[in-house]
């Protein structure tokens, strides 16, 4: 049985629905989330039929607790440097994004999560 992907895309009509799926974390942000989420917003990004971007977290608690503070404590030191550079980069792709973007908070929002909030464009509770 393979596990569910970190961050879902899903298309309807002109619009992408980008998912941080990580519940049980509170839609925290790990490195692999990041890769993930830099991957996806790439391919978005020079795809024409996209005409908005709405970003959102699984379930009901959190749109995204930010970093991935588990994670972070097992980190070696000299990669925390990067970890902190890959969450700017990802926020800055947001930021970036042609297309209009949309947080979708469908919960609590902190730390990263609310620089990714602040990446949008618009935010809907």
């Amino acid at each position: 049985m393979s596990e569910a992907p970190l961050v879902t895309l899903e298309r309807d009509g002109h619009a992408a629905w980008l998912t941080i799926n990580r519940p049980e974390a509170r839609n925290a942000l790990s490195f692999p989330t990041l890769n993930l989420l830099r991957e996806l917003l790439a391919e978005l990004r020079e795809d024409d039929s996209v005409w908005a971007v709405v970003l959102t977290g699984a379930g009901d608690k959190a749109f995204c607790a930010g970093a991935d503070l588990k994670e972070r404590r097992t980190m070696p030191e000299d990669m925390v440097p990067q970890f902190v550079r890959q969450i700017r980069a990802t926020m800055d792709d947001i930021a970036a994004l042609p297309q209009p973007t949309i947080a979708a908070m469908n919960g609590h929002a902190f730390g990263g999560g609310c620089e990714m909030a602040l990446a949008c464009d618009l935010r809907i509770l």
